[in-house]
């Protein structure tokens, strides 16, 4: 990498932590007008330390097709899917004007990224080290920094961070940089905008949990990137033909499987983590849980409710009713005491239905990397 080039980059790298802790608090100012034109400035930079590094994509057509239809099935798995969640109002403006002002600061801004990066990757196209950092620098520019800096002064939030906010960013920014090695400019500035376009444009999104969005985007970086490695290694017409086909099956039992996990629909899977439901529901056992209503809950059912932060499973030993107000009274069978929370309509998660033993203790290995303190029997589900 020579002086020029490194300087180049990071100068860039600057300014994207300038704009993520600085810029940011003149929101509109710097989102419609500022942001922009800056990475304007850059792309022309670019264009005159790089536009001579060009490269011919032998399978531009074909990759170029593979991200048109991944993109389109991206939005129609995403919202027939909010089906089964319901729909709520989208946070960007959906008046005409509206759309014109989130089209322009977006997708503008979209196409600068994606110019620059085409520039940048023909420079570093045989240097491996440079596609890297260019991915990277590319990763904090679309991260949301000062939330992640937050969120990662608590150790409980590791796993949130990295699931809601790095490996689906980096999965997108790594598959546009291939996209560009690939393909080149319009691929990548394609498929990228049929991610963001119904977002832009449709008044109402899926009501899904914040983890859903990220699965997404990862799930389909890498289906896609499947498909077009499978396509490119194999000439034969038929394969190509067939192979998405089963992957596209795959793929979309895997998001209804990791949906279902993430408690999606109306009925979810918990992990039990701990004895204080023995020996009706042990630790480590998968507890299916059915969304129910409180004024049908009746002494002895098992439900699911939160509390301090913590899902609980236990049993239901009394129901209180005050002024129309239900509350709910619940101990664990293998504990000496009753919990020392009321459940109300607000806190109750659902109704136990069955469980799967054994199921839960992967998760329960996974839960222990990342809390190493035990949770009391008495006060644990």
């Amino acid at each position: 990498m020579k002086i020029k080039d490194t300087i180049y980059l990071t100068i860039i790298l600057i300014y994207i932590l300038i704009s993520q802790f600085i810029l940011i608090e003149y929101e509109s100012f710097f989102q419609y007008l500022i942001n922009p034109l800056i990475w304007l400035v850059f792309l022309i930079i670019a264009y005159f330390l790089y536009h001579k590094n060009k490269h011919y994509y032998q399978y531009q057509n074909k990759i170029l097709e593979i991200s048109i239809m991944s993109g389109l099935l991206y939005n129609l798995l995403f919202y027939t899917l909010g089906y089964f969640t319901g729909y709520a109002h989208n946070a960007y403006s959906t008046t005409l004007s509206g759309i014109i002002i989130n089209l322009f600061s977006i997708y503008l801004v979209a196409f600068f990224r994606n110019y620059l990066r085409y520039y940048l990757v023909n420079r570093f196209r045989f240097n491996f080290l440079g596609l890297i950092i260019i991915t990277l620098i590319f990763f904090l520019a679309s991260s949301n920094l000062p939330i992640i800096i937050s969120l990662l002064k608590d150790k409980n939030n590791l796993f949130l961070v990295l699931i809601k906010y790095i490996i689906p960013v980096l999965s997108l920014e790594t598959f546009l940089t291939y996209l560009n090695y690939e393909s080149g400019l319009l691929t990548s500035f394609i498929y990228q905008s049929l991610l963001l376009l119904p977002s832009v444009i449709i008044p109402i999104i899926p009501d899904y949990n914040e983890i859903i969005p990220a699965l997404f985007v990862f799930l389909f970086s890498l289906f896609t990137y499947i498909v077009i490695k499978n396509s490119l290694r194999k000439k034969d017409t038929v394969y190509i033909k067939e192979k998405p086909l089963k992957l596209i099956i795959y793929f979309i039992l895997i998001i209804f499987i990791m949906m279902f996990s993430l408690g999606t629909f109306s009925i979810k899977p918990t992990v039990i983590l701990t004895s204080s439901m023995k020996p009706s529901i042990n630790k480590g056992d998968v507890a299916l849980i059915k969304k129910c209503s409180i004024e049908n809950i009746s002494p002895g059912d098992i439900i699911e409710y939160e509390s301090d932060n913590f899902k609980i499973v236990h049993r239901v030993i009394k129901v209180l009713t005050n002024y129309k107000r239900i509350e709910l009274v619940l101990k664990g069978d293998n504990n000496s005491k009753e919990d020392k929370n009321h459940v109300t309509k607000d806190n109750l998660i659902g109704c136990y239905l069955l469980k799967i033993k054994y199921l839960g203790y992967p998760s329960l290995l996974i839960y222990d990397l990342f809390n190493k303190e035990e949770i009391p029997v008495e006060t644990g589900r």
